[in-house]
């Protein structure tokens, strides 16, 4: 059972050559995101000009459903997820996991996440479920965070953690128990000796630094950690029980409401790179 495209309903309604042309222009928009280092956005422009719908369901890549959406964010074609957003593909019917499709290098799939992002996309909705399915109201299959985990596009899962998703998400599907959780697969990843992914210190080092999210409790309280360590020795010395380091004395003597003004500026070791947190996005130079 699949979900029946707009043309498809329409042949069915009105049968004519129109639709073979706007069928065959479909096919051509979706192969044409698939060609290796070439943006597609003209003939997608093109196809949206002409009529087309934004969240249009192939019919010809059957019984596999791919909206346009889709095969834009598996390729990573920026431009075109851009268009189609603006002209109002639907993000409800997209799960991240399309983004962080293998052939879509970190450096596009990073701004497509973003566009999705900032389009109002679930950041803990898992792949394959709309619904809350499992005991206690948890929800059943793999989370975005848990997708850009297992592709190793640890970009991408920092700035997912940065956007609220859930760092204790746990998958309750017993088909995927041996790897429930983002730091589980993080743990497997810096584990894997053998085989095609072996394990890099890229690896090690994103464990480890998920590892300190998880024992933070969020990614919140993460961040939070060094401005809280400041406020407390602050308040420490405001009674007389502690002496500010030289280099923050002027910082600790300022008024309470600036204090907390600077500290919101500040940026510790512990915060991400502007490149990963912005929502700015910019489709590379070069495409591979």
């Amino acid at each position: 059972m699949y979900e029946e495209s707009s043309l498809e309903r329409l042949r069915r309604m009105h049968p004519g050559p129109e639709l073979d042309e706007m069928e065959l222009q479909l096919k051509d928009v979706l192969d044409g995101l698939g060609v290796s280092g070439r943006e597609a956005l003209p003939k997608v422009r093109a196809w949206l000009d002409a009529g087309g719908y934004p969240n249009e369901i192939s019919p010809v890549y059957r019984p596999t459903t791919k909206h346009v959406l889709s095969g834009a964010l598996r390729h990573g074609r920026v431009e075109s997820v851009r268009l189609l957003l603006a002209r109002g593909a639907r993000v409800e019917d997209i799960h991240f996991s399309a983004a962080m499709h293998g052939r879509s290098p970190e450096q596009r799939a990073l701004p497509c996440v973003k566009l999705l992002v900032s389009a109002g996309a679930d950041v803990n909705k898992p792949r394959g479920s709309t619904e809350v399915h499992g005991p206690n109201g948890t929800r059943v299959g793999t989370s975005p965070l848990m997708s850009a985990i297992s592709m190793k596009k640890y970009n991408v899962a920092k700035y997912l953690l940065s956007q609220g998703a859930d760092v204790n998400y746990r998958n309750v599907d017993p088909e995927e128990s041996w790897l429930p959780n983002a730091l589980a697969r993080a743990h497997f990843n810096a584990n894997e000796p053998y085989g095609s992914n072996m394990t890099t210190d890229v690896d090690i080092e994103f464990y480890r630094f998920l590892r300190s999210v998880v024992d933070a409790g969020s990614w919140k309280l993460y961040v939070r950690a060094p401005r809280a360590a400041l406020v407390a020795l602050r308040r420490l010395c405001e009674k007389e029980r502690a002496r500010p380091p030289p280099e923050l004395a002027r910082l600790f003597a300022l008024d309470k409401f600036i204090f907390w003004r600077v500290l919101s500026f500040w940026r510790s070791d512990l915060d991400l790179p502007p490149h990963i947190t912005t929502r700015k996005t910019t489709a590379p130079y070069y495409y591979w």
